[in-house]
């Protein structure tokens, strides 16, 4: 199975690094070698990372972290990269079939989350989203920020940051079908780059599973304070 990794935005919290965003290192490893390492030791070998800013440096990395891992890592380019991620994913259209994983490259998930989610049997009109239900672990100000999901009988029936009523937080690990594609077509004609509007579509008509997890602490890294805490786990 392939793996998707979105890794084309600016990271404009972490901009006083001087580095692209998956090129910000964490306890001595860029984030984006962290997350596909993390892969590769559950058995993803094959990759689809999509770029943008600052480009050129982000696959320079991973042309040489594909040939010391023994992995397969192509390149997508992402033009519009300071649109939202769901343009990404559409770059992304041409290479892959469903399932596969899609991830972000800034969210440091444990093994046993990619692990979980090869071992789901998803139909190609489904997307499985991997959801954090244990609330009381975050501080408020990471509750307000996090994209949030309310799960019912194991759909997730909403998700989006403003939600009022929720009860998990988007991980950021999908498993998808091709349909996700057709949604976020959609949601962008109606004015929607994100790829949440994608879900949002999918989820309206009953297509989103929620996997309980992630079975181990996990980091939405979008500043130095969250280096800080990954690091001191």
């Amino acid at each position: 199975m392939k793996c998707l990794i979105l890794a084309a935005g600016k990271g404009t919290r972490l901009s006083d690094k001087g580095l692209p965003k998956p090129l910000v290192s964490v306890l001595g490893k860029p984030l984006i070698e962290r997350v596909i390492l993390t892969a590769k030791a559950s058995g993803i070998t094959s990759f689809l990372v999509v770029t943008g800013f600052k480009g050129e440096e982000v696959r320079a990395f991973l042309d040489l972290l594909q040939e010391r891992e023994n992995i397969s890592i192509a390149h997508v380019i992402n033009e519009k990269w300071d649109k939202e991620n769901g343009v990404s994913v559409l770059c992304a259209e041409e290479h892959v079939q469903g399932p596969f994983l899609l991830t972000m490259c800034d969210h440091l998930l444990p093994q046993s989350a990619f692990e979980g989610m090869l071992k789901i049997d998803l139909n190609n009109d489904e997307v499985a989203l991997l959801v954090d239900r244990d609330l009381s672990k975050f501080a408020h100000s990471d509750l307000e920020e996090a994209t949030k999901v309310l799960v019912r009988e194991g759909k997730v029936v909403q998700i989006g940051k403003d939600l009022s009523e929720y009860n998990g937080i988007d991980t950021g690990l999908f498993l998808c079908g091709e349909s996700i594609f057709e949604a976020l077509k959609k949601a962008q004609s109606d004015g929607d780059t994100t790829l949440s509007a994608g879900i949002r579509l999918l989820a309206s008509e009953g297509r989103v599973r929620a996997v309980d997890g992630p079975g181990g602490p996990w980091f939405d890294i979008d500043d130095n304070r969250s280096i800080e805490k990954a690091e001191q786990q």
